[in-house]
Parts: structure tokens; C-alpha cells; sequence
């Protein structure tokens, strides 16, 4: 916490877990309200998975003794099954090992994506490493959460992963949910870039930037 203690969103943080300590000394019931979603855009990616168990770890210690997670279903393309699927395992076991709660992502993953599902793995370690120096929260602006590389080479890896996970799948339901997930690639490079991108382009260049949020917004709602 010292390293960020000028961060207003990291101290709101910290003062709310203070508080939490405080109450676990006077209160046998305790409840706390959860938002493991990226709330702002649903659809945009939204690392969260390592610390899902450190919450739950953390509320354990201070006496919690019931929780209200107001996630979004599978509503978007955020992993949003996956997220469901692990916090069911950690609300089971709080005190999941963190072997225990990879072996739970690498399982769900195998499952549902099938054959490319390492891939999906990788994007996942991946843009963990993008933002686990960063303080960012549920309703943080996308760029805010992953920088934008000027020179694309975060979203070319990404999409990369998503296209060898699509290769390797041998059923049409496999490759519909990696596409499906793989939108938020595509959603998140151009909510943050678009503007900036749309504003310097040449007339064929902003016809193809509207033409690429025009096919998103289909399958959004496909």
C-alpha cells in the first residue's frame, strides 16, 4: 500500500478494509457487497481472476459470514461464465489453496473452450501482467485498466491468442464461445482508441474504423 498510498482508489481501498478489521472485532455478522464485473463496460476485458481469492480469503479473517455478489450473470463477453464458476468454488471453500483455485480455471477452461483452451489460459496470465501494478477498479475506463500501446502490440497478442484457441477447437459450440469471449478484445482496442484513431484518419480510414464498430455491434447483439 505504501507504493500507491497517493492513490486515491487504492486508499478508498484500504480505509474500507480498515473499517472491515474494525467491525470483526464488535460484529459476529457480517455481510459485504461484491462487484466482480467491469461495470463501466461490460463487455471490455476486465483481469480480475487472481484476485478473486485474495477477497474471499480476506473476508474470512474478518468474521464475514455472508456475501451479496452482484456480477452479471453471463451477460457479456468478460469471462463472465468462468467468473460465476470460480466464485461458486471459492464461496464453497474460502480458503482455496492457490493451487487448488488454478486447478478450478485450467478445468473450466479445458471444458468450455476445449482443445485451444491453453490459449485462453495464456490471454489470462497475460493481462494480468498488463495491470497487476495498477490500481483499477470495476467502473475504471478500459484504457485505465489496460494502457493503450501506441504501438498495438498488446491487442496483436491478444487477438493472436484468441485466433490459435479458435484454430485448435474441434466443435461449432467451442468455436462460439471463443469467439464470443474474444470480443473483448475487439471492444475494448476500439472503445480506447477510436476517437483518437477516427480523428487523424483519411476518409477511407474512418469508414473502415465505423465499419469495424458497426460488425462489433452485431455480434454484440448477435
Amino acid at each position: 500500500y505504501k507504493k500507491y498510498r497517493n492513490e486515491p482508489e487504492l486508499r478508498a481501498v484500504y480505509e474500507a478494509g480498515k473499517k472491515l478489521v474494525e467491525w470483526s472485532k464488535v460484529a459476529d455478522k457480517i455481510y459485504f457487497w461484491d462487484y466482480p464485473a467491469e461495470y463501466l463496460c461490460v463487455n471490455s476485458i476486465f483481469p480480475q481472476f487472481h484476485t478473486i481469492p485474495m477477497t474471499y480469503r480476506f473476508a474470512v479473517q474478518c468474521n464475514v459470514k455472508g456475501v451479496y455478489i452482484n456480477g452479471n450473470g453471463c451477460a457479456s463477453c468478460q469471462f463472465s461464465e468462468l467468473t460465476t464458476y470460480l466464485l461458486a468454488k471459492v464461496l464453497w471453500n474460502p480458503e482455496l489453496s492457490d493451487k487448488e483455485y488454478n486447478r478450478h480455471i485450467d478445468e473450466f477452461l479445458q471444458g468450455y473452450y476445449g482443445a485451444g483452451w491453453r490459449y485462453i489460459r495464456k490471454f489470462i496470465d497475460y493481462t494480468y501482467n498488463l495491470v497487476k501494478d495498477r490500481v483499477w477498479g470495476g467502473v475504471s475506463q478500459p484504457q485505465d485498466i489496460i494502457p493503450v500501446d501506441a504501438s498495438g502490440e498488446h491487442v496483436r497478442i491478444m487477438k493472436e491468442l484468441f485466433d490459435k484457441a479458435l484454430e485448435s477447437s474441434r466443435t461449432q459450440a467451442e468455436k462460439n464461445r471463443i469467439k464470443r469471449s474474444a470480443l473483448q478484445v475487439e471492444y475494448y482496442d476500439l472503445y480506447s482508441t477510436m476517437d483518437e484513431e477516427y480523428a487523424k484518419e483519411d476518409e477511407s480510414g474512418k469508414n473502415c474504423l465505423v465499419q469495424r464498430n458497426e460488425t462489433l455491434y452485431k455480434e454484440l447483439q448477435r
